[in-house]
Protein backbone atom coordinates (compact mmCIF):
# COMPACT_ATOMS: atom_id res chain seq x y z
CA UNK A 1 0.00 0.00 0.00
CA UNK A 2 1.69 2.99 -0.87
CA UNK A 3 1.70 6.05 1.50
CA UNK A 4 -0.80 9.27 0.95
CA UNK A 5 1.56 12.21 -0.96
CA UNK A 6 1.41 14.90 1.89
CA UNK A 7 1.50 18.40 1.19
CA UNK A 8 4.80 20.00 1.48
CA UNK A 9 5.42 23.39 2.51
CA UNK A 10 3.35 26.51 1.11
CA UNK A 11 6.94 28.10 0.25
CA UNK A 12 7.88 25.13 -2.13
CA UNK A 13 5.40 26.13 -5.02
CA UNK A 14 7.54 28.31 -6.83
CA UNK A 15 9.69 27.14 -9.55
CA UNK A 16 12.29 28.68 -12.68
CA UNK A 17 13.81 32.25 -12.28
CA UNK A 18 11.31 33.40 -9.34
CA UNK A 19 12.40 30.34 -6.97
CA UNK A 20 15.65 31.58 -7.28
CA UNK A 21 15.39 35.04 -6.64
CA UNK A 22 12.98 34.10 -3.77
CA UNK A 23 16.31 31.48 -2.06
CA UNK A 24 18.88 34.55 -2.83
CA UNK A 25 16.72 36.84 -0.68
CA UNK A 26 15.59 34.31 1.83
CA UNK A 27 19.99 33.97 1.52
CA UNK A 28 20.67 37.63 2.23
CA UNK A 29 17.87 37.55 5.32
CA UNK A 30 19.43 34.82 6.87
CA UNK A 31 23.21 36.50 6.63
CA UNK A 32 21.27 39.73 7.45
CA UNK A 33 19.64 37.72 11.00
CA UNK A 34 23.04 36.02 11.75
CA UNK A 35 24.87 39.50 12.12
CA UNK A 36 22.05 41.08 14.32
CA UNK A 37 21.28 38.50 16.77
CA UNK A 38 24.43 36.36 16.97
CA UNK A 39 27.78 37.59 18.23
CA UNK A 40 29.83 35.14 17.59
CA UNK A 41 28.85 35.37 13.73
CA UNK A 42 29.52 38.86 13.63
CA UNK A 43 33.21 38.29 15.21
CA UNK A 44 33.62 35.58 12.77
CA UNK A 45 32.81 38.16 9.79
CA UNK A 46 35.29 40.69 11.47
CA UNK A 47 37.87 37.70 11.32
CA UNK A 48 37.06 37.28 7.68
CA UNK A 49 37.44 40.85 6.99
CA UNK A 50 41.25 40.93 8.04
CA UNK A 51 42.25 37.56 6.42
CA UNK A 52 40.20 37.72 3.02
CA UNK A 53 42.66 40.79 1.72
CA UNK A 54 45.51 39.44 3.81
CA UNK A 55 45.05 36.28 1.64
CA UNK A 56 44.69 38.28 -1.52
CA UNK A 57 47.83 40.35 -0.69
CA UNK A 58 50.03 37.15 0.97
CA UNK A 59 52.89 35.80 -1.75
CA UNK A 60 51.23 32.27 -1.86
CA UNK A 61 50.18 30.12 -5.22
CA UNK A 62 46.67 29.81 -6.44
CA UNK A 63 45.83 26.66 -4.56
CA UNK A 64 47.47 28.34 -1.69
CA UNK A 65 45.21 31.16 -1.80
CA UNK A 66 41.98 29.50 -2.48
CA UNK A 67 42.49 26.80 0.99
CA UNK A 68 42.97 30.19 2.91
CA UNK A 69 39.41 31.75 2.03
CA UNK A 70 37.84 28.33 2.18
CA UNK A 71 39.14 28.46 5.86
CA UNK A 72 37.90 31.20 6.37
CA UNK A 73 34.61 30.71 4.68
CA UNK A 74 34.32 27.14 6.31
CA UNK A 75 34.18 29.14 9.93
CA UNK A 76 30.97 31.13 8.72
CA UNK A 77 29.09 28.57 7.18
CA UNK A 78 29.40 26.20 9.86
CA UNK A 79 29.03 29.24 12.38
CA UNK A 80 25.41 29.71 10.39
CA UNK A 81 24.71 25.73 10.80
CA UNK A 82 25.36 26.56 14.32
CA UNK A 83 23.29 29.33 14.69
CA UNK A 84 20.33 28.10 13.26
CA UNK A 85 20.38 24.79 15.09
CA UNK A 86 20.31 26.83 18.48
CA UNK A 87 17.68 28.89 17.22
CA UNK A 88 15.66 25.40 16.22
CA UNK A 89 16.13 24.25 19.61
CA UNK A 90 15.45 27.58 21.37
CA UNK A 91 12.25 27.62 19.11
CA UNK A 92 11.12 23.92 21.11
CA UNK A 93 11.58 25.63 24.68
CA UNK A 94 14.29 27.16 26.73
CA UNK A 95 14.13 24.58 29.13
CA UNK A 96 16.96 22.89 29.85
CA UNK A 97 16.93 19.37 28.58
CA UNK A 98 20.05 16.82 27.44
CA UNK A 99 19.45 16.49 24.00
CA UNK A 100 18.81 20.68 23.39
CA UNK A 101 22.39 20.78 25.28
CA UNK A 102 23.99 18.03 23.30
CA UNK A 103 22.36 19.63 19.79
CA UNK A 104 23.69 23.07 21.13
CA UNK A 105 27.14 21.61 22.37
CA UNK A 106 27.74 19.33 19.13
CA UNK A 107 27.28 22.53 16.63
CA UNK A 108 29.76 24.08 19.03
CA UNK A 109 31.62 21.70 18.51
CA UNK A 110 31.44 21.74 14.98
CA UNK A 111 32.44 25.62 14.90
CA UNK A 112 35.58 24.51 16.91
CA UNK A 113 36.81 22.05 14.80
CA UNK A 114 36.72 24.55 12.30
CA UNK A 115 38.52 27.13 13.64
CA UNK A 116 40.98 24.57 14.32
CA UNK A 117 41.10 24.04 10.89
CA UNK A 118 41.33 27.75 9.95
CA UNK A 119 44.16 28.26 12.17
CA UNK A 120 46.07 24.88 11.12
CA UNK A 121 45.48 26.32 7.79
CA UNK A 122 46.54 29.80 7.82
CA UNK A 123 49.43 28.56 10.00
CA UNK A 124 51.08 26.23 7.45
CA UNK A 125 50.47 27.83 4.49
CA UNK A 126 50.52 31.96 5.26
CA UNK A 127 52.61 32.19 8.29
CA UNK A 128 55.76 31.36 6.52
CA UNK A 129 55.71 34.06 3.81
CA UNK A 130 54.26 36.46 6.53
CA UNK A 131 57.17 35.85 8.53
CA UNK A 132 59.62 36.31 5.53
CA UNK A 133 58.17 39.70 5.02
CA UNK A 134 58.40 40.48 8.10
CA UNK A 135 62.47 39.61 7.99
CA UNK A 136 63.29 41.43 4.79
CA UNK A 137 61.37 44.31 6.68
CA UNK A 138 63.20 44.36 9.65
CA UNK A 139 66.49 42.93 7.96
CA UNK A 140 66.50 45.77 5.59
CA UNK A 141 66.04 48.38 7.94
CA UNK A 142 68.23 46.63 10.08
CA UNK A 143 71.24 46.82 7.54
CA UNK A 144 70.02 50.74 6.62
CA UNK A 145 71.00 51.18 10.14
CA UNK A 146 74.71 49.50 9.61
CA UNK A 147 75.35 51.16 7.17
CA UNK A 148 74.40 54.27 8.07
CA UNK A 149 77.09 53.53 11.35
CA UNK A 150 79.59 52.52 9.06
CA UNK A 151 79.33 55.64 7.24
CA UNK A 152 79.51 57.80 10.34
CA UNK A 153 82.27 55.29 11.07
CA UNK A 154 84.22 56.15 8.22
CA UNK A 155 83.87 59.55 8.08
CA UNK A 156 84.94 60.14 11.48
CA UNK A 157 88.14 57.95 11.10
CA UNK A 158 88.94 59.92 7.79
CA UNK A 159 88.42 63.38 9.65
CA UNK A 160 90.83 61.67 12.40
CA UNK A 161 93.37 61.35 9.41
CA UNK A 162 92.71 64.21 8.04
CA UNK A 163 93.50 65.85 11.59
CA UNK A 164 96.53 63.31 12.14
CA UNK A 165 97.53 64.19 8.57
CA UNK A 166 97.07 67.95 9.40
CA UNK A 167 99.15 67.42 12.45
CA UNK A 168 101.90 65.88 10.80
CA UNK A 169 102.31 68.25 8.41
CA UNK A 170 102.32 71.17 11.24
CA UNK A 171 104.94 69.48 12.91
CA UNK A 172 107.21 68.90 9.21
CA UNK A 173 106.49 72.60 8.68
CA UNK A 174 107.60 73.71 12.52
CA UNK A 175 110.90 70.90 12.38
CA UNK A 176 112.18 73.05 9.08
CA UNK A 177 111.50 76.12 10.92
Amino acid sequence: MRAPDLPESPHKGQRGVQRLLNAFFYSLSGLRLAFHHESAFRQEVGLAAVLIPLACVIDVSATERVLLFGSVLLVLLVELLNSSVEAAVDRIGFDTHRLSKRAKDLGSAAVLIALMMLTTTWGLIAVPPLVHFGQSLFWSSRQRAIASLEFESARAARSAYQSCASLQSLGRTSARR
